[in-house]
């Protein structure tokens, strides 16, 4: 699929630098439909530092059975030893409060909307989010809040949670990283994608476009950030990014 050649690309040019792409263009010419200039313009396209990883690439190719596909060079390179992973106790304080707070939280789509910011603000369904009690030094004890979950790569893990109270005050707990939210089906690729700031922005963008798919961003100055990942990641037709305000 078009999807599995851009993903290994992007891992070669990860793990070879620019000496990969004569490995990339001869596994390309394997297509039918090969197109050397494509080929190019995509290889100049994916960068060296990429999240694609050859581990990531086989275990999707093994999954659509494309496993003896991937260029041999490839599968036989060794690859460094992962890290441990860290404990809790090493990282951001509050990310263990998160996980609890999205595990607790009730995703109920009718019990969600029913929640005084979201008829507020006039969304009328969860898109995505939950609700559930939190505490924070800028929410309250205990407050009745919109949870939205903030996931790696915006469909993987949860790895951070934004609370917002009824007074709209917004607290997130958890690391955010390379994470933000993807409102939509992540598979249509062929259609103009929109980047926001906030989920209340993001519903709204959504309902007003009509978009597939709203890309959200948490964190001041992450909008551009989250709409060059994404783009990397799935390629889509376009992503438009729009810098207003968070709501």
């Amino acid at each position: 699929t078009t999807r599995l050649w851009i993903r290994v690309g992007m891992a070669m040019k990860r793990e070879l630098g620019d000496d990969g792409y004569g490995l990339f263009e001869e596994w390309s010419q394997q297509a039918e439909s090969f197109n050397a200039k494509d080929a190019l313009a995509a290889w100049k396209s994916f960068r060296a530092d990429g999240k694609v990883t050859v581990g990531t690439v086989l275990f999707e190719a093994r999954k659509h059975g494309f496993g003896t596909g991937i260029p041999r060079a490839m599968r036989a390179r060794p690859t460094t030893p992962a890290a441990p992973r860290k404990t809790v106790l090493d990282k951001n304080p509050t990310d263990a409060y998160a996980l609890a707070l999205w595990q607790a939280a009730d995703r109920n789509d009718a019990f969600v909307a029913a929640h005084p910011y979201c008829q507020r603000k006039g969304i009328q369904h969860a898109f995505g989010a939950a609700r559930g009690l939190a505490s924070g030094s800028l929410l309250g004890q205990n407050v009745d809040c919109i949870l939205i979950p903030i996931r790696e790569h915006g469909v993987g893990e949860v790895i951070a949670v934004q609370a917002i109270n009824s007074a709209g005050r917004k607290q997130t707990f958890g690391t955010i990283g390379d994470g933000f939210m993807l409102l939509g089906d992540e598979r249509n690729t062929s259609s103009i994608w929109h980047a926001v700031e906030g989920w209340a922005t993001g519903c709204s963008v959504r309902k007003a476009k009509k978009c597939s798919v709203a890309l959200i961003s948490f964190g001041k100055g992450r909008l551009q950030k989250v709409a060059d990942l994404a783009w990397e990641l799935y390629r889509p037709t376009g992503i438009i990014p729009h810098p207003e305000v968070d709501q």
